[in-house]
């Protein structure tokens, strides 16, 4: 098991995202919709490190919590998969076709997440549902 300094470290860290949110909460951008949703990837961003964090700490301690049960099948995986395919080859095809920088570095984003998102499933898919597979 590990030390308990390093789940005082990870709380510290999750102070430091909390005052992230708040800081960025206090912003403003009221002249550039491309920079407040930026503003706002980045919140979402931090919250889910916050969440990720929390959930290091519960592993750590041994008290992994059922709370986010969720009920899939390989099936509605590859299904899913399918659906962030298709989602990543329209960004993919409008990043390509635009000259504009802005609309590019959103889409850009949007992709990292796609990719993100099918090594996520592909993980739950080897992981955790070995069984429904052979």
């Amino acid at each position: 098991m590990l030390d308990m300094s390093v789940i005082g470290q990870l709380r510290e860290w999750i102070a430091v995202e909390e005052e992230i949110i708040l800081n960025v909460s206090r912003m403003k951008m009221k002249r550039s919709a491309v920079a407040g949703l930026l503003l706002y990837e980045l919140v979402a961003d931090t919250s889910k490190h916050i969440n990720i964090l929390n959930a290091i700490i519960d592993l750590i301690e041994g008290c992994e919590t059922d709370s986010a049960q969720v009920e899939f099948s390989y099936e509605t995986i590859k299904d899913h998969l399918e659906k962030e395919r298709r989602a990543l080859e329209f960004a993919e095809r409008l990043a390509d076709e635009t000259e504009d920088e802005h609309m590019r570095l959103l889409l850009s984003h949007i992709m990292d997440d796609e990719r993100r998102h099918h090594d996520i499933l592909t993980y739950i898919g080897e992981h955790f549902l070995q069984s429904a597979r052979d």
